[in-house]
């Protein structure tokens, strides 16, 4: 396999009140999985939460934010849990019948739900052969060689005192709707090998 593509971060919403029906109808998993956090978060009163997959519920309620249903977010490792334990299906499978449709699914039930509303979405694509060098992506973009509608330009760099720990370049302001991040996952990870990762950020 020469690129990997896949989901690295879900947030989305719906207009409903009960948790459980969210998380067996949109999640295809058992509600008996969450657990209740104990605290607050993006102005929701109550989380429940399994591996990195939040399920928040009773949204507060002020001139700013009403009806505000149920938000789902799930971040890397909540997304590959989703993908492995979700028993949502499709009509249509693949035909060796390995991948999982657990992300197609539930696309197709938020793309027919009209109340639904994606925040935001983070899909990444991983180069373990060798076809990107972040060495000469970070001298292009020094060189302003980037071509590209989005202007700004970051690149940050780490060191661990000794060797270089890391360079990450962003492509796109931070309160952008589309963001894009390359960086060397293999280095972030510690692991031996080439692996370069290209994320792709929406949000809205």
């Amino acid at each position: 396999m020469k690129c990997q593509v896949l989901i690295d971060w879900l947030t989305f919403s719906v207009k409903e009140t009960d948790p459980s029906k969210v998380i067996q109808t949109y999640l295809g998993m058992d509600p008996a999985l969450f657990q209740d956090t104990g605290y607050s978060l993006m102005g929701y009163n109550k989380v429940m939460r399994f591996s990195d997959i939040l399920v928040c519920s009773e949204g507060r309620e002020d001139d700013y934010f009403k009806d505000m249903g149920i938000c789902v977010s799930m971040s890397g490792n909540g997304c590959r849990t989703f993908e492995t334990m979700s028993k949502l299906t499709l009509d249509l499978k693949d035909k060796q019948g390995t991948q999982s449709v657990a992300f197609p699914a539930l696309f197709q039930l938020l793309a027919s739900d009209v109340d639904a509303n994606v925040s935001r979405i983070d899909i990444a694509c991983d180069d373990r052969e060798g076809y990107l060098d972040m060495d000469k992506i970070i001298a292009k973009a020094r060189d302003n060689a980037v071509n590209s509608r989005m202007r700004r330009r970051n690149i940050h760099e780490s060191l661990d005192c000794v060797n270089k720990a890391g360079a990450t370049l962003y492509i796109g302001a931070p309160s952008s709707s589309f963001r894009v991040r390359i960086y060397d996952k293999a280095l972030e990870q510690g692991e031996p090998g080439h692996w370069v990762r290209v994320e792709l950020v929406m949000r809205s």
